[in-house]
Order: structure tokens, then C-alpha cells, then sequence
């Protein structure tokens, strides 16, 4: 990191009230960041996300430090990796283009979802009840703000707080 660089993310942490770069303590706040996500179980995945900020060369030491600091269950850094990955996939991949052609599977199960935000209904199939709400998680649905409401993909995005630091902020921390 060049001395710009560094100054930059110095004067981004200033502006957002955050430990000094040299400040033994930032790791401590970023981790209690990640610890007081508002969904606990998505504390894993907000977990990958900052991962993903950090350039691959560091993002196990990025782990490695983090990991010891956080209050649930960790995924080790091949399960992080694995939904990076996944998620890349299917933001790449538009609804309606399936990496391979499937034969349609007889149905099961169809449920119904009801968005708690925006009232949008949309149907899954599957041969279970469980298999048709995996299909549901699949296409974005999803538990929002509200305990046992499920929220549509666009009523989720708006619906989560936003990410307590920028992109460009999380890449330069790991990188420093």
C-alpha cells in the first residue's frame, strides 16, 4: 500500500469514528461489527462478505485474525470461499438462464410466499415443503428486519441496514 493509499484509508476510519490503522483495537470493532449484525444467522455470511473485500493473497490472514474474535460459529475459510463463489454465480447468472437444461421434476410440494414488504407473491415446487423453501432461498427470499416474516430479494435488499463501512474502505483495510 502507497503512502496515498494508506492516508486515504486513514482519513476514511477517522470519518467514520473507527480506530487509528496502527490501533491494536480496529480488528476488536471490526469483529464486534460483524458479532452485532442485526440477523444472527446471517452473521456468517456478512463474515464471507468483508472476506471477499480482501485481495485473495490476504484474505486467510484477514481470517486467521478475525476468526478468534467472532461469537458464532465460524465456516472455516473453504466454506467462505465456497459462497463467495456461489454468490458471484448467481449474481453472474440471470433468473431464467440454468447453467444446463433439467428435465422437469414431478411435483410435490408447492408453496406459496407472500413478501411481508411489498405483498409480491410468488410460488415454489419441489417434491418436500422444505424443498420447495430451499427453492425459495435459492431465488433470493429470505427472513428480513421482521422475526418469521420472509421478504422478497428486493424487499431483503432494502430492508437490511446498510454495511457499516464501504467496499472500497473493507478492500483497503485488508490490503493494509
Amino acid at each position: 500500500m502507497n503512502a496515498d493509499d494508506k492516508r486515504q484509508l486513514e482519513n476514511e476510519l477517522l470519518a467514520m469514528g473507527l480506530p487509528d490503522l496502527n490501533d491494536p483495537a480496529l480488528l476488536q470493532v471490526m469483529a464486534d461489527m460483524v458479532n452485532g449484525y442485526p440477523i444472527m444467522a446471517e452473521r456468517a455470511d456478512f463474515f464471507c462478505e468483508m472476506l471477499n473485500e480482501c485481495e485473495g493473497a490476504h484474505r486467510r490472514e484477514m481470517y486467521e485474525a478475525m476468526r478468534p474474535r467472532l461469537s458464532f460459529p465460524v465456516p472455516s475459510l473453504d466454506e467462505c470461499e465456497a459462497r463467495i463463489a456461489a454468490r458471484a454465480e448467481r449474481l453472474i447468472r440471470p433468473k431464467g438462464l440454468p447453467a444446463a437444461v433439467k428435465a422437469e421434476a414431478p411435483v410435490g410440494s408447492v408453496m406459496e410466499i407472500i413478501c411481508h414488504g411489498c405483498g409480491k407473491k410468488e410460488e415454489f415446487t419441489s417434491l418436500s415443503t422444505a424443498g420447495a423453501m430451499v427453492e425459495a432461498r435459492k431465488a433470493g427470499w429470505g427472513r428480513g428486519p421482521v422475526r418469521w416474516k420472509e421478504y422478497c430479494p428486493e424487499c431483503r435488499i432494502t430492508a437490511m441496514p446498510p454495511k457499516p463501512f464501504g467496499d472500497s474502505l473493507t478492500r483497503r483495510l485488508a490490503n493494509a
